[in-house]
Formats: structure tokens, C-alpha cells, sequence
């Protein structure tokens, strides 16, 4: 074999396996989109648990994450809010704790959902976001007329 041979297919080889270890963890470090995250969207990711699990009211949403400005793998700038909650099986206990993933661009983009958006639920567990507790967030109060 000629040595050139040799050689291009060894950097073809090269990049191939290079290609394989693409690292898709979505950018934190990013600017925030131009569009607002909705003031609503506490109330979109409650919608859209009483559409995502068998036992909807069973969900108990624990904790939630501040809304971040994430650019994701395709270069599209989302903000991510996390929950961790608990449901129940079907007719079974509670499957414990999980994190999920939520993107807002502009509306909800959610497991089993997901369109453009490329968001995984173990984004989640990126040291950078904040948790709070789901029943310590600020309420808005109807004013009195």
C-alpha cells in the first residue's frame, strides 16, 4: 500500500471516531432570547403535566429551576426551566423524584413534545441552575378595586 494511502485513510479514521464523541451539553453561558419567557408559564408546565402522566393528579411538582438562557445544540437561544417532581404509576406508589427539561421558544417545548428544541432532561443537572422549592415562589395577588 502507498504510504499516502496509508495516511489519508488513518485521518479519515480520525475524524470519523471523532465525530462520535459530540458532546451536545446546551451553552449557559449566552445572552437572553428576544422573547420574553410568558409570565404564565408556571401554569403551562402544570398544563402540561396533567397531559404527560397517566395519574395527573397525582403529580407533586417538588422543585423548580429560575428560568436560564440556554443556546442549544442548533444554535437556537431557549430559556430552560427544570422541574423535579413525583407521580404515581398507574394505579401503583409514586416512581420518585425526576428531573425534566423544559424549553420555552417562545411556547412550552417538553419531553415527547420536542420539535426543534434539543433539550434532555439530564441538561437538568448542570451545576450552574438554581433550584427553589415549587411552593416558595412568589404569588401574584388579585388587587382589590
Amino acid at each position: 500500500m502507498n504510504v499516502r494511502y496509508r495516511a489519508f485513510c488513518l485521518g479519515l479514521a480520525t475524524l470519523v471516531l471523532a465525530g462520535c464523541n459530540f458532546n451536545r451539553t446546551p451553552n449557559f453561558a449566552v445572552e437572553a432570547p428576544r422573547f420574553r419567557i410568558p409570565p404564565d408559564y408556571r401554569q403551562k408546565i402544570v398544563a402540561w403535566t396533567k397531559r404527560y402522566y397517566i395519574e395527573p393528579n397525582s403529580v407533586r411538582i417538588l422543585a423548580s429551576s429560575d428560568p436560564m438562557p440556554i443556546l442549544v445544540t442548533s444554535g437556537i437561544p431557549v430559556w430552560l426551566v427544570c422541574v423535579e417532581l413525583d407521580a404515581r404509576e398507574r394505579g401503583g406508589p409514586y416512581m420518585g423524584p425526576r428531573r425534566i427539561a423544559l424549553g420555552f421558544y417562545p411556547d412550552l417545548s417538553a419531553p415527547m413534545e420536542r420539535k426543534i428544541i434539543d433539550l434532555k432532561n439530564e441538561d437538568c443537572e448542570h451545576p450552574q441552575i438554581a433550584w427553589r422549592e415549587w411552593g416558595r415562589w412568589p404569588v401574584a395577588r388579585a388587587r382589590r378595586r
